[in-house]
């Protein structure tokens, strides 16, 4: 993709943002992330790279599956979507021991979404639950 193709793309998100994810396995699970990259027309744009990096928390998120890492790069589509996870996840935020009883635990989740070579970037914020279903600090336990 040259550079003046990519400053013609749009990105923009078709599902997942605003969440509020399920407690599951130790973490909490979020169902999967779609965005779609359009070209200038707002045709559709196929086999764009599109990476998704969690930036808050700075640790535990893991992205794709439970054996994800903090980024993931994932092509589109002939519909120009590009889907992070299938299944069950596409984003789970695990905590290590270490900090599982502690602060850091997230009141939300932030994914950045963009085209790789391509300025556009979108955000989702997303909302972690504790088992009680409660938002915030969910494994928060005073010292």
């Amino acid at each position: 993709m040259t550079a003046l193709l990519a400053a013609a793309l749009t990105l923009s998100i078709v599902g997942g943002d605003s969440q509020r994810g399920v407690f599951s396995d130790g973490g909490i699970g979020f169902a999967p992330l779609v965005v779609r990259v359009t070209d200038r027309a707002g045709r559709p744009v196929s086999g764009a790279r599109v990476r998704f990096a969690c930036v808050a928390p700075d640790e535990g998120c893991f992205l794709g599956s439970l054996r994800g890492g903090p980024s993931a790069t994932v092509a589109t589509g002939r519909d120009g979507r590009a889907v992070l996870g299938s299944g069950k996840y596409g984003v789970f935020v695990y905590w290590t021991r270490a900090t599982a009883y502690t602060r850091k635990n997230p009141a939300h989740v932030e994914i950045v979404a963009s085209v790789v070579g391509a300025a556009p970037a979108v955000r989702f914020d997303l909302t972690p639950l504790n088992p009680f279903g409660l938002p915030s600090n969910p494994l928060y336990v005073p010292e």
